[in-house]
């Protein structure tokens, strides 16, 4: 048929494709080569120089030939251009250093007088030592890594009255720096640039940095062996994965936590498993029997039928009801108070404390008149005959930010009075073979449940806001927030960093990440709308109008540094948003006052608990900070790319530079302290939190910043020079010591502080409180990852004598952290198997364990 493929015949022989060349051997022999390298008849004839003869290009090809050369010259001109631009800028920056170097001896004309920038006496809330945390002025020994890091200390006047002679005070404070212009301090985008067109020397917290325990694992030679025989890495590796993949695996893998339903996964019938129809078998979450409860609840869950035995620790009272009695409310809010607005003073306590009473009043069991022993009537107005999850109430709640920011505190209230480790999400009925990554976790039921004899007995378990401390608010704040997800108000920020820190005390890191995010995504609107009003340079016209919003703001903003930072410097491949880029620009600060603080006129006691709360919050910050510039300049490839043994000469000694002014910074932050909060090494870990927490970043960073130097000693890489190699040597020594000293921080808090302290075998005496407790358990297991590589190290040997690493000490130090693991893992699948690598390691050092 004309215009038709012709089709060769049944039968007919296809003709031969020839080849397009052959091997040297198989063209003498003038044979068929089928052009492999080497060809079939070399590797037959054990051949070793299969080789080919260049084939010149087709005459056809020789105007591509021509392109790929014009392609290939402008890649070379570009190149050179960008290296002679690279040159340049190396030349500018190296002037600029030196300029501000020169420029830190005196005050210019166009800067601030000290006088000018701290003022003796100002306004009521500048009097106070909240605002310790304005800091204006820069540490001026950071030396090549121009990083901005500030001392708070610096602005602190009031307190540092009675810690310095005013000679010495005055003298700190001269010799601080300060930006030319407020041009220089202002950047109202994310690009990095400033408002003249030029680049800023800092770029926040980078994704994909090295820092981790798990990336150690991995990339340190000497730790080979330290996961052998763990199933989970076995499975892993199986399936094609990394050493340092496991805590995204297992983390993503097992889902997230069901507010309203029972245990924790993922919803599979959502057609991105399986075809997402009717007879389909990838769902998770079949369809409960008649009269049972879904296992992601429904969105009109009733109230458990019938009276409950006694309270629930989720929050609901024996009517089934949230407990909203104003002893409860008043109970909680206490509880949120003492253990996370002393981290992260965010909320205004006085507008919060009026936010919770308002609240009871309106649905509390006194809102409106009940009879006892009334049976409760399903709403008509619901769905299926059921009410609204909001009738758990005794009155419905309205759907409002404030009743979410409320129940938020109050789950926060709730699980932060739980003192022994908290119960985990009950297991799904599961065959053995579907454990995740060959994870496994005892079933939480309750001893009315003790079985799976029937699929409806599976979804009577109790439900998540029935068992786990604080779920019951949790899950009606949330539902809230869901409708509110595109709110930008500082409300919103605030919302979403209460549920981020809730879900953090079950160590569900994605999930408090998550809500992390969405506030960091809401203060950058705020932080732009806002930028001239709260930048750290020179008050504009009309400041004072909003200036404790704008403190909130603040407070806002270094709450989404910090709390972001703190999981992405343990999660490292999860992608940082754009807050931290701004953290040299926003000013610390003041402190959320009360009215009747504002209102008094009163200077206020330089010794009290808000005062210390303010001071340490600002320090937590200034750490952070540091941290972070660390975080970038030495486990983000800026100077080493791959294995450090493959690193030039030249990197390393830059690296060398970068570390020792780092840790300048470091050690004049200390040095700076009030005497009230310095400490020897040494010292027993402090029983106070807040101080257990500075110390612990302290450490850490201490660590992190040295722990490069160890990996160059343990791995026989040298820096050619007597100097550096004796800062190696100190380096290594120091960092052993600091991981030590970073695992027990927290060891004795809650204590009596004059009780007897037994070092490395004495644990917090109740759950430790932390605002990212996978994220500190996981960098203590990863300082017990170095000390055991180095304990293993014949290397290090003799160096050992020199630190506080001794048999003793390690084999305890292995016990403590094994045991203070083990307490988190029943809700954490990562730090179980950092316990379960560690006892592994255990067994290879220590044979008798």
């Amino acid at each position: 048929m004309a215009g038709s493929p012709a089709y060769a015949a049944p039968g007919t022989r296809r003709k031969q494709v020839r080849a397009q060349q052959a091997c040297n051997h198989c063209r003498q022999r003038k044979q068929k080569c089928d052009e492999q390298k080497p060809c079939q008849f070399c590797r037959d004839n054990n051949i070793p120089d299969c080789t080919y003869k260049e084939v010149p290009p087709p005459k056809q090809d020789k105007s591509m030939q021509q392109l790929q050369s014009s392609v290939n010259h402008i890649q070379d001109t570009l190149a050179a251009f960008i290296e002679g631009f690279n040159t340049w800028k190396r030349e500018v920056d190296s002037r600029n250093q030196q300029s501000k170097v020169s420029d830190s001896v005196g005050t210019p004309s166009n800067q601030l007088s000290p006088e000018q920038t701290y003022p003796v006496r100002g306004s009521v809330s500048e009097r106070s030592l909240s605002h310790v945390g304005t800091p204006q002025g820069r540490l001026p020994f950071l030396g090549p890594t121009s990083v901005k890091t500030e001392s708070p200390i610096m602005h602190m006047s009031p307190l540092s009255a009675h810690a310095h002679t005013p000679g010495t005070y005055d003298h700190i404070v001269a010799s601080v720096q300060h930006p030319s212009t407020p041009a220089d301090s202002i950047r109202t985008d994310s690009s990095g640039a400033k408002q003249d067109g030029s680049k800023t020397d800092t770029s926040g917290i980078q994704g994909d940095h090295a820092t981790p325990a798990h990336k150690v694992l991995q990339d340190w030679k000497c730790m080979t062996g330290f996961c052998d025989g763990i199933e989970t890495i076995r499975i892993l590796k199986e399936q094609g994965h990394n050493i340092s993949d496991y805590p995204m695996k297992l983390e993503y893998a097992r889902g997230i936590v069901r507010p309203f339903g029972v245990g924790e996964g993922n919803d599979k019938s959502d057609g991105s498993q399986a075809p997402a129809t009717p007879c389909s078998q990838a769902s998770d979450t079949p369809s409960p029997p008649g009269g049972g409860t879904a296992m992601w609840g429904t969105l009109s869950t009733p109230p458990p039928d019938g009276i409950l035995l006694e309270d629930t620790p989720g929050g609901l009272g024996r009517d089934g009801y949230l407990k909203l009695d104003e002893d409860t409310l008043t109970r909680l809010l206490g509880s949120y108070q003492k253990h996370i607005h002393t981290l992260h003073p965010f909320l205004n306590p006085g507008e919060l404390r009026r936010m919770v009473k308002a609240f009871g009043r309106n649905y509390g069991p006194n809102g409106h008149t009940r009879s006892a022993g009334t049976k409760r009537k399903r709403s008509a107005g619901g769905v299926n005959g059921f009410p609204s999850p909001f009738l758990f109430a005794h009155h419905s709640i309205e759907r409002s930010l404030s009743n979410a920011i409320v129940l938020l505190v109050l789950a926060l209230g709730k699980v932060c009075e739980w003192k022994s480790p908290l119960p985990a999400p009950q297991a799904d009925k599961a065959p053995p073979e579907s454990t995740l990554y060959g994870f496994k976790r005892a079933s939480l039921r309750n001893a009315n449940n003790t079985s799976f004899s029937s699929d409806y007995e599976d979804e009577r378990r109790a439900r998540n806001m029935e068992i786990l401390p604080g779920m019951a608010y949790f899950s009606m704040a949330t539902d809230i927030l869901g409708n509110q997800i595109g709110g930008n108000t500082t409300g919103h920020a605030q919302a979403m960093l209460l549920a981020g820190l809730y879900m953090g005390q079950y160590a569900r890191v994605l999930e408090s990440w998550s809500w992390i995010n969405s506030a960091c995504r809401v203060c950058l609107v705020l932080v732009k709308e806002e930028l001239p009003f709260i930048r750290r340079l020179g008050p504009l016209k009309g400041e004072e109008k909003d200036k404790n919003r704008r403190n909130v703001i603040k407070c806002v903003y270094w709450t989404c540094l910090q709390l972001e930072s703190d999981i992405i410097a343990e999660m490292s491949n999860l992608t940082p948003t754009d807050i931290s880029k701004y953290w040299d620009e926003i000013a610390y600060p003041e402190g959320v006052l009360d009215d009747d603080e504002l209102r008094s006129g009163q200077e206020l006691d330089h010794t009290s608990e808000h005062v210390k709360m303010m001071f340490l919050y600002s320090m937590q910050i200034y750490l952070r900070t540091l941290l972070n510039s660390a975080h970038n300049a030495l486990y983000n490839g800026k100077y080493i790319k791959g294995n450090l043994d493959l690193a030039d000469h030249d990197s390393l000694i830059k690296l060398a530079a970068e570390a020792r002014s780092l840790q300048e910074g470091l050690r004049a932050w200390r040095n700076r302290l009030p005497p009230e909060y310095r400490w020897n090494d040494g010292d027993p870990p402090s029983t106070d939190l807040n101080i257990a927490r500075l110390r612990a970043k302290y450490y850490g960073g201490k660590y992190m910043i040295h722990r490069t130097f160890l990996n160059m000693l343990l791995h026989n890489i040298s820096l050619n020079s007597n100097k550096l190699t004796a800062q190696m040597l100190e380096s290594a020594t120091t960092c052993i010591d600091s991981a030590i000293y970073s695992t027990i921080a927290f060891d004795r808090v809650g204590m009596d502080p004059g009780s007897k302290y037994e070092p490395f075998v004495d644990l917090p005496r109740d759950r430790l409180i932390v605002t990212n407790i996978m994220g500190t358990l996981h960098a203590q297991f990863g300082n017990m990852t170095v000390l055991c590589s180095v304990f293993k190290s014949r290397k290090c040997g003799e160096m050992l004598r020199f630190t506080k690493l001794t048999r003793e000490v390690m084999e305890l130090l292995i016990v403590r952290t094994i045991k203070i693991l083990r307490s988190v893992g029943d809700n954490s699948p990562i730090l179980t198997l950092d316990a379960d690598i560690l006892e592994n390691v255990q067994r290879q050092l220590f044979p008798k364990h």
